[in-house]
């Protein structure tokens, strides 16, 4: 069909459509959308398309499987994935119109698989978030929208979509929020708004510090709760707060990134894939922010600290389950800059961004652009002049196991609790600790022989103790010694703060000179801070002094 005709084709299906011929009409669309499907999206005929099967169904709900089959010819017949996603959209469309909610959501999602940079598959995913009913459903609405509005082939309406959710979420704040997390997506919301209409001529220019004290409010009352996955939509509000290149954003970054320091979920893959998800994100939308002034690299070189790449290299034959999505493919379909870098189609089809290898290059990657990574510990820490805090190892585990039991993970939490905040951690163990043979026949005598051994000299998991002494976090002393007297010696040389709840008295005591005595002494008390543990969340004594140095890192975070 020359272009002429098509020309002719499709102003004669308008004219049918106005004079309400609706059969004679959708003929004529289909024919188009069938038969040249590419110029047939150019000129919006599936629009025109769709909204006569729209009207017609109000009349006649038989039409839809009718509907449905066409375009099901269209998606077979097509080869271009913009002509299949549209057409596998249009039939979820077909399905919302029937409410049928649930199919399509799956039909929309589908076409978003299937391409990826089609704005009009996020604002329609966002319109069934904003008629659920749950607390995060406002907040993943408005994260389609605009998904929506920054994919590489946008979706224009999706601006009014996003604007009326705006005013829901007003009319939400007036309300009362019954959850921490609820109020916390209101302000999320409320502090994107006022940075997405800034400059706008109805805008008033609202100061946004009230929002950004309360959300900073919060997120420390979250820090100090037991649940570390308190808050929902952590990727979406990423990417929206990221997607923003305002200084309102970014103070709202900061809290979340805060948030994301101080909360306990020390589990590898969760905190891993956040910060590869976030790299990617400045490595590939932001690339300004990559700069040493940067204070959103800090946050995130400090977060990265807490992994462990032993961890992420141990996982290298392990294949996710096949209908698990990663975090990186969920954030970053559809954005055009990272879909342009060279071999991006490969990551995406060999699942490399799931690789172990993948995940320890990116960490190693966004270490080293503030802090020096070193090949022989594989690991990166910060600048050797960052304040040092030196754990007793025994003390801290001992502790964590309610003074029954070495609990190794006491120790991880507390190295997690300061290496977040960028601050050098030490710790000192008798050698024979983290040697499995010894530790072994010392339970095994002990079980056999009926010995009363010291629970102190048991580890219940020497494994992570190796681990920790073979990046340098840990030190062993001799056999024999007393490994007090080496953390001691440790943190006065290096202005460290010492962490344990044993007073030392004993090392003060056996010095030979009394003067010598008074000064460790008059030393241990301003020099060695105190803890708890609540369950699984370490907390320093909130009233010690710390040294300026220290202080300013310990409440970065709150």
């Amino acid at each position: 069909m020359a272009d002429g005709s098509r020309r002719g084709t499709l102003k004669e299906a308008v004219d049918r459509d106005r004079q309400f011929d609706l059969e004679g009409s959708s003929a004529l669309y289909q024919r188009l959308l069938i038969e040249h499907p590419a110029w047939a999206l150019e000129k919006k005929v599936d629009t025109r398309l769709l909204s006569l099967w729209r009207r017609a169904m109000e009349q006649n709900h038989s039409l839809i499987d009718a509907a449905k089959i066409v375009h099901q010819q269209i998606y077979v017949r097509a080869d271009d994935e913009r002509v299949k996603c549209l057409a596998i959209s249009s039939i979820g469309d077909l399905e919302r119109y029937a409410h049928h909610p649930n199919e399509a959501r799956q039909l929309y999602q589908q076409a978003i698989t299937i391409c990826p940079s089609m704005g009009k598959c996020y604002n329609q995913v966002a319109v069934l978030d904003a008629q659920e009913r749950g607390s995060d459903s406002l907040l993943r609405s408005v994260y389609g929208h605009f998904r929506a509005l920054w994919a590489a082939k946008p979706f224009p309406p999706a601006r009014n979509n996003l604007l009326h959710a705006f005013s829901l979420n007003r009319a939400a704040m007036d309300a009362a929020q019954t959850t921490l997390p609820q109020r916390w997506n209101c302000l999320i919301i409320r502090i994107v708004e006022i940075a997405f209409t800034s400059g706008d001529e109805d805008d008033q220019g609202e100061d946004p510090a009230p929002f950004l004290a309360e959300l900073n409010a919060i997120s420390r009352s979250l820090a100090l709760s037991q649940n570390s996955t308190s808050l929902p939509n952590m990727p979406e509000t990423l990417v929206i707060l990221l997607g923003l290149s305002t200084e309102l954003a970014w103070g709202a970054l900061a809290i979340v990134f805060g948030w994301q320091m101080t909360s306990l979920a020390v589990t590898a893959m969760p905190r891993r894939d956040l910060v590869l998800a976030v790299f990617c994100i400045c490595a590939c939308r932001r690339t300004d922010l990559l700069t040493s002034g940067s204070g959103l690299l800090t946050h995130l070189s400090r977060l990265a600290n807490t992994l462990s790449l032993d961890g992420i290299e141990a996982t290298s034959s392990a294949k996710p389950p096949e209908t698990e999505e990663s975090l990186i493919l969920s954030m970053f379909r559809g954005f055009e800059p990272i879909e342009s870098i060279p071999g991006w189609d490969t990551v995406l089809e060999k699942d490399i961004w799931r690789q172990p290898d993948f995940l320890a290059q990116s960490v190693r990657t966004l270490g080293k652009l503030t802090m020096q990574y070193d090949p022989a510990s594989n690991r990166f820490s910060g600048p050797v002049d960052a304040p040092l805090v030196v754990l007793d190892v025994p003390n801290i585990c001992m502790k964590h196991g309610k003074d029954r039991s070495f609990s190794c993970k006491g120790l991880a939490l507390a190295v997690h609790y300061f290496r977040a905040r960028g601050l050098r951690v030490h710790a000192f163990v008798p050698e024979n600790c983290i040697d499995y043979e010894k530790v072994a026949n010392l339970k095994r005598l002990g079980r056999l022989e009926g010995w009363s051994t010291k629970a102190s000299a048991m580890p219940d998991d020497v494994g992570l103790l190796r681990v920790h002494y073979a990046t340098g976090t840990i030190i062993a002393t001799p056999q024999g010694d007393y490994d007090d007297s080496y953390t001691i010696e440790h943190a006065r040389r290096n202005s460290g703060i010492v962490i344990s709840n044993d007073r030392f008295r004993d090392a003060s005591q056996k010095q030979a000179v009394a003067l010598e005595s008074r000064v460790l002494a008059a030393w241990i008390r301003s020099n060695v801070c105190s803890f708890a543990f609540a369950g699984d969340q370490f907390i320093p004594n909130p009233d010690f002094v710390w040294p300026p140095e220290h202080d300013r890192l310990v409440k970065l975070a709150g």
